[in-house]
């Protein structure tokens, strides 16, 4: 699956996936990845010192994965950072372990990539599908919108590709344990780069995660994110908007 830049003049796409201890579901987004009629790709896979038994899983796939980093480290966006240094795509994507792609997401990526008259500061989001752990069913669709992002996270950051370029500016923050891919997707937002929005589910994502789990930190650092990003004034008028449209449902 693993092809060079210079093989081909197709654009490189780089994915990163973090994980730790994800023996359940990994092997479902490695093949999610492997499987994508788009070939052009570099995989790069960032464990935190499982002990289960992820590191057999990816060696049984070691010769299609481009890089596998196993060490301990100090968070999800430590990992994450690890893992983005390592990229060498134009385009850059990030998925974790209990994720995966649908099929034929990378040619509707590399699609509106090429459409693109920028081809740097350019953000590629699309929808995702909130599915059941076991039987994969969906549970409901997360459609994202990017000027939403001044209330909350409205983007699915695993349906979210940037240019490499981006990072070479900004990074995930590990000040934050759940809401620094909204802070890094805020920023990029109020700088005004250019968020290209494709109509369709690219990825979907098993209930019951990390961030679910979590979901009252995540509230509370979005928050923090907000009044950080956006100021007091307008971050106090954005919740004065929500709650004037949750009065009106």
């Amino acid at each position: 699956m693993v092809v060079s830049v210079n093989e081909s003049e197709q654009v490189l796409i780089s994915i990163v996936t973090v994980v730790y201890n994800g023996e359940k579901y990994i092997e479902d987004t490695i093949k999610s990845i492997l499987n994508q009629t788009y070939k052009n790709v570099e995989y790069i896979i960032i464990d935190g010192g499982s002990t289960d038994n992820t590191l057999n899983i990816l060696k049984k796939y070691e010769k299609e994965i481009s890089c596998v980093v196993s060490e301990t480290d100090d968070g999800i966006y430590d990992a994450m950072n690890k893992g983005v240094a390592r990229c060498n795509g134009s385009l850059i994507g990030i998925i974790n372990a209990d994720d995966y792609y649908v099929e034929g997401a990378f040619d509707l990526i590399i699609k509106a990539f090429s459409k693109s008259k920028e081809k740097t500061k350019l953000v590629i989001y699309g929808d995702m599908n909130l599915v059941n752990q076991d039987d994969r069913s969906v549970i409901r669709t997360k459609n994202a919108v990017a000027w939403k992002m001044i209330f909350g996270m409205s983007l699915n950051h695993p349906s979210v590709f940037v240019t490499r370029d981006i990072y070479a500016n900004h990074s995930f923050s590990t000040d934050y344990k759940m809401a620094s891919d909204y802070n890094l997707l805020l920023t990029l937002y109020l700088y005004r780069y250019k968020f290209i929005k494709i109509k369709y589910i690219l990825t979907e994502m098993r209930a019951g995660g990390v961030s679910e789990l979590m979901s009252r930190t995540t509230k509370a650092e979005e928050k923090a994110v907000k009044l950080d990003k956006l100021g007091r004034i307008c971050y106090f008028f954005s919740e004065f908007i929500l709650k004037i449209k949750k009065s009106m449902k």
